[in-house]
């Protein structure tokens, strides 16, 4: 088994102990990826086939982690690495506001894109959005290493927020620790 398998593993175990994260999955539900120290492809990233749900409250991945596992969110870590390439994993969660400020609150770097900022050359063409929103991530950053990004959608795309880190294991603890905060104040 390879190292980003068995950290994914790891970090869906934590996962499924949570008796709340369910409620920061978004309409179209997670994917929690990690790529090779040198990932060039997809095929490098380690993803979740058919992502991430839950059945009345419980985790559960909807396939085994596996390497070109994911699209999406492979395309986003690859993209976001060509400004931070010692950032190998991500998890994406349910936009809700109030999870921004609790995540400045608790010290983490956040940056962000808006999609209806998108220049329609862009939007044209399959694939391109990603790197346009690592490019808007990088400079919206301030100088420093983004741990959560947030995005604020578009017409027909879900807004969402985007957790960054050196591993599975990290990205899931973080949002497992803005779970627990939003939880605790109501908002979830």
């Amino acid at each position: 088994m390879s190292e980003e398998i068995d950290n994914i593993e790891k970090a869906l175990s934590l996962l499924k102990t949570s008796t709340i994260f369910y409620k920061l999955l978004p309409e179209v539900r997670s994917n929690l990826v990690m790529c090779k120290k040198d990932a060039k492809s997809i095929n490098d990233v380690v993803g979740i086939p058919g992502r991430i749900t839950h059945v009345f409250g419980k985790i559960t991945p909807v396939g085994k982690p596996s390497f070109g596992g994911s699209w999406h969110m492979a395309r986003f870590l690859l993209s976001i690495r060509r400004y931070y390439p010692f950032i190998r994993a991500a998890i994406n969660i349910r936009y809700i506001p109030e999870l921004i400020g609790i995540a400045k609150e608790l010290g983490y770097h956040i940056s962000f894109f808006d999609r209806r900022k998108e220049p329609v050359e862009i939007k044209k063409i399959e694939g391109r959005t990603m790197e346009w929103a690592a490019n808007e991530i990088y400079k919206n950053a301030e100088g420093r290493v983004p741990q959560v990004v947030y995005d604020l959608g578009d017409w027909g795309k879900e807004p969402g927020i985007m957790i960054l880190g050196k591993d599975a294991i990290e990205v899931v603890k973080i949002a497992l620790k803005l779970a627990e905060e939003a939880n605790k104040r109501g908002i979830i």
